[in-house]
């Protein structure tokens, strides 16, 4: 029997970041997989690790500002670039 990490309990803080980046993700890809998907892919910008495990690590302030200012400065082809699964 193989034993499961159990999920992470996220205090009520991080649950409002995550909710916010949700929200400018869906607003900026208008997809929901893509929005997923970005959440859960190691990102090269954020230290390899995914957007989550920085969340769940409480940085999440972190992502909320690299998202802000990707939009801001209409950077996010980038991020679009990693989910089709081209080379940066």
């Amino acid at each position: 029997m193989t034993q499961t990490s159990p999920i992470p309990v996220l205090p009520a803080t991080v649950n409002d970041q995550v909710a916010e980046a949700i929200e400018l993700l869906d607003a900026f890809f208008k997809d929901e997989v893509k929005t997923n998907a970005w959440f859960n892919i190691e990102n090269p910008l954020l230290g390899n690790c995914t957007p989550m495990e920085l969340f769940i690590r409480d940085r999440g302030h972190k992502v909320l500002s690299f998202i802000k200012n990707a939009i801001d400065e209409n950077t996010c082809a980038f991020t679009d670039k990693i989910l089709k699964g081209e080379k940066v």
